[in-house]
């Protein structure tokens, strides 16, 4: 959409400048049609915390698969336990981690974290836990909202 959006301005800018004749109304009308499309491309970013916490729960629990080009990758439930005392696999227990995520780097809120965590899972690692070990195919299996929405979905494990 955002493509969309970007093409349209400069459609938009190239026609109104061909068509203005007053140069004084032209660059009151540019500012002011610069500063609203600005604020319309802003709307196109995902908010933080704006995710469906629902489609996360489906998501983390592989009933909305994470394709790559190399084939579906685990879903988050396969590596990572969310209960007290829950036997884990590969990764770290998530119980508490919408408490947690925000402490694990200092000055990174717990919504970049996990996002940084989802879409470069070596770039912050869990202490006894080594590189590697999660893949690294999230970022191309998983949509924009998608990952936002499984953010949002590991903010309410408290």
């Amino acid at each position: 959409m955002k493509r969309r959006i970007i093409k349209f301005i400069k459609a938009y800018f190239a026609c109104w400048l061909r068509n203005t004749q007053h140069s004084g109304l032209r660059t009151q009308h540019l500012l002011l049609s610069t500063c609203y499309l600005a604020l319309l491309l802003a709307g196109c970013a995902a908010a933080p915390g704006s995710g469906d916490v629902a489609n996360g729960k489906r998501i983390f629990n592989g009933e909305v698969v994470a394709q790559t080009q190399r084939g579906a990758l685990p879903s988050c439930k396969q590596c990572h336990g969310i209960a007290v005392g829950a036997s884990v696999s590969r990764g770290p227990n998530l119980v508490d981690i919408g408490k947690t995520a925000g402490t694990r780097v200092a000055g990174m809120s717990a919504e970049a974290y996990l996002r940084a965590s989802i879409i470069d899972p070596d770039a912050y690692l869990v202490r006894s836990y080594q590189e590697g070990i999660m893949p690294k195919g999230y970022r191309e299996a998983l949509n924009d909202a998608q990952v936002e929405d499984l953010v949002a979905y590991m903010l309410t494990l408290r």
